[in-house]
């Protein structure tokens, strides 16, 4: 969160909670916000998938 608030983007309390619960349990995120869980294994179900 310090990361984001020097960027001038700093993530929701939602996200901040979030994030780490989906770390350690070893979870997949699934969201269209990719900037707020970049250490985090997430699935973007907006982007195009290759096939």
């Amino acid at each position: 969160m310090a990361d984001g608030k020097a960027n001038g983007r700093p993530q929701s309390a939602l996200d901040t909670m979030i994030a780490p619960i989906a770390e350690a349990d070893e979870c997949v995120v699934v969201t269209d916000n990719e900037k707020d869980f970049a250490d985090i294994q997430v699935v973007n179900p907006l982007r195009a998938t290759e096939q």
